[in-house]
């Protein structure tokens, strides 16, 4: 959870970040242990394009099935979560697949998983 410093704007006076990297998205997951129907909408400050610049709004992270998906260390039980910002169309929805430790292993610019925007191909620890 991130304080604003500055009690002006509309910047809510505790919020989470969201920084548009699969790490922060772990940090979110890490936080909780969703359930299928599980949801959890916050305050977020959103940052990244077109401007790179934060953008205060709500986000919803719901999980809507389990499954197993191909990792670099073979096959993983995972979740599918949809990230969903009420302030904005439902076409801008996205959903991403994470690991039982809340790594992400892949994720979609769309519901329906056609568009892949990443995919976890290797992970180097230490």
């Amino acid at each position: 959870m991130i304080r604003c410093a500055s009690s002006h704007g509309d910047y809510p006076e505790a919020a989470e970040i969201d920084y548009g990297t699969h790490l922060l998205s772990a940090f979110l997951l890490w936080r909780r242990d969703f359930a299928i129907g599980g949801e959890h909408e916050f305050p977020a400050l959103r940052i990244g394009p077109p401007f790179m610049a934060v953008s205060p709004e709500p986000m919803r992270i719901t999980c809507v099935e389990t499954g197993t998906r191909e990792t670099p260390w073979g096959p993983r039980l995972a979740k599918r979560y949809v990230v969903d910002l009420p302030r904005r169309p439902t076409h801008e929805r996205y959903t991403f697949w994470a690991d039982e430790d809340g790594f992400v292993l892949e994720s979609y610019d769309d519901l329906e998983q056609i568009h892949p925007w990443m995919r976890l191909v290797e992970l180097t620890l230490g």
